[in-house]
């Protein structure tokens, strides 16, 4: 999709949508996530500080639901290994060049990134989305009765 992607609701409301632009009703919000990180992310001590650091802090903003674990997670260990190879560079005879991994590491951020977004796995892409109430068992039955009262008339 073009342009900007948009702020999410949950920031729109806690900013008192500066732009008086009409919210998103049909959002989807999703549960609220543990606290608790991945089981693969706890091998990582400087990701895991960053995830029981600010993890908290984006739950109580409505900003880490249960569909917002993995992307947060990876941004955890993406700021981890950034603060660990930053200083990783190798000198050539041209100069300075970063070493490999660190190519290879952004490159799965960035695919994992844009497979996240086509999901609506972050709040910013989830702000385009729109979906329709669930059908309620009530709901369901109603529409079933009217089909079967009518079915018979296209035979």
């Amino acid at each position: 999709m073009p342009g900007p992607k948009p702020t999410p609701t949950a920031l729109k409301v806690l900013r008192g949508n500066p732009g008086k632009r009409r919210l998103n009703p049909h959002e989807p919000t999703p549960p609220p996530s543990t606290l608790e990180p991945p089981s693969w992310l706890r091998g990582d001590a400087i990701a895991l500080r960053i995830w029981r650091e600010e993890a908290p802090r984006l739950q109580l903003l409505g900003l880490l639901g249960t569909i917002d674990r993995l992307m947060f997670a990876a941004l955890c260990e993406r700021v981890a290994l950034y603060q660990r190879t930053k200083g990783l560079i190798q000198t050539t005879s041209g100069g300075a060049m970063a070493r490999p991994e660190v190519y290879i590491s952004r490159s799965a951020l960035e695919g994992m990134r844009r497979l996240a977004a086509a999901f609506g796995m972050t709040p910013a892409d989830r702000a385009r989305l729109m979906v329709e109430t669930p059908i309620t068992p009530e709901k369901k039955t109603a529409t079933e009765k009217a089909k079967s009262r009518w079915a018979g008339l296209l035979k």
